[in-house]
């Protein structure tokens, strides 16, 4: 379980890990509108972020 935490809102996702280069490695997509967040979006909406937020996790592993 890993928790997220953005604009006080804080939200647990179960994320599965793999090994790699003595690593734990994982990856889960969420969403901005989950933690209450609009995408941002610049020049008049031409230029903006979807909704889809991925984060990348990479703990390393210690001896």
């Amino acid at each position: 379980m890993v928790e997220v935490r953005m604009m006080n809102v804080v939200k647990k996702y179960s994320v599965e890990f793999g090994e790699y280069k003595n690593s734990l490695v994982g990856n889960k997509r969420l969403k901005f509108s989950d933690f209450n967040i609009i995408p941002p979006k610049k020049m008049g909406g031409v230029v903006f972020v979807k909704d889809d937020l991925d984060l990348f996790f990479s703990l390393a592993i210690k001896d």
